[in-house]
């Protein structure tokens, strides 16, 4: 009901005299705003812009070998109506017909085509006064790629309660490599940037470049390596004692004979161990140690640390 007595209230006002004389000044308004409007689009003013660059139309056979620039940055002079329309494209994108610009293994842009292509795009009648780029070298070639081997270059560590777990990876085991002139016998593998990354309490996937000679192009360029990663879970386990060095025709026995060993050990190792620790006395350390023998743990597998013994050395018997 308020709304009905307002829109009733806003009516009775707007057919009085004064209504009428507000209603003819803003239709007054926004007639000198559209002649203002229409007057300043018709005006020149300076534009800093920016585009995208992509190449257009490659031939399948083609590989290209150089970095196409990702952006383009220009000041151009045209006018305000110039500038609305290109405000408004959803895509301000440049494209470089490879047909139209190809050479001999190379596509060569200098400034009176960046120009044009420029005016092409943001319109015939607008100014270009600066361009970025002085020029665009893009090089090509038609000639098969070269396959080659991959090597890792990464330093990875974890935190001191995790550890690696199972190889460093990649979604790339080979490389094609590409180049205008042949690729020398020699380059039989290439190798990623370097990879640090310390503190590892996770798996992770880093995405690193392939690094090339000059002149060629590998393909793919960049691959995610992953490092596996798991927590190291507390394990115990009862190991009998082995002697090692002991001469043929004597007997020594170690007291106790089993000692408990404690150790660190990955997540999935835990309830499926393919490999064990060995525990040992040596006959040879009588010499030095008549009373007591010290224990050493050997044949420790990959992966497991923080390893200790209930004790450190045991006595013994000698039975010829």
């Amino acid at each position: 009901m308020n709304i009905k007595k307002h829109i009733s209230t806003i009516r009775t006002e707007l057919k009085s005299a004064r209504g009428k004389k507000l209603l003819q000044f803003l239709l007054f308004t926004f007639i000198a705003f559209i002649f203002w409007f229409a007057l300043t689009l018709n005006e020149e003013f300076r534009y800093d812009v920016e585009y995208s660059l992509s190449l257009k139309d490659v031939p399948d056979s083609v590989t290209v070998i150089s970095n196409v620039p990702n952006t383009i940055k220009t000041n151009i002079t045209s006018k305000g109506y110039q500038f609305l329309k290109n405000s408004l494209k959803s895509n301000k994108n440049i494209e470089i017909k490879f047909s139209q610009f190809k050479t001999n293994n190379s596509l060569k842009l200098g400034q009176p085509e960046l120009s044009e292509l420029i005016r092409t795009s943001f319109g015939l009648n607008s100014h270009i006064n600066s361009i970025s780029l002085d020029s665009i070298n893009i090089y090509y070639t038609n000639k098969p790629g070269k396959i080659v081997s991959l090597k890792v270059n990464a330093i990875p560590s974890t935190n001191s309660l995790y550890v690696i777990a199972g190889e460093i990876s990649t979604d790339a085991k080979s490389i094609a490599l590409y180049s205008i002139n042949e690729i020398p016998n020699s380059v039989t593998s290439v190798e990623t940037e370097e990879i640090i990354c310390n503190d590892l309490t996770k798996t992770t996937t880093i995405k690193a470049k392939v690094l090339t000679p000059k002149g060629i192009r590998a393909i793919p360029d960049s691959v995610n390596i992953t490092i596996p990663v798991e927590p190291l879970l507390s394990k115990k386990k009862h190991i009998n004692i082995e002697v090692i060095n002991c001469p043929e025709g004597k007997r020594l026995i170690p007291f106790p004979s089993q000692v408990e060993v404690g150790y660190l050990i990955p997540k999935s190792l835990f309830n499926n161990e393919t490999k064990f620790l060995t525990v040992v006395v040596n006959y040879e350390d009588i010499a030095v140690h008549p009373n007591k023998l010290p224990v050493h743990v050997i044949d420790i597998p990959e992966y497991y640390q923080g390893i200790y013994c209930s004790v450190d050395s045991v006595e013994y018997i000698i039975e010829q």
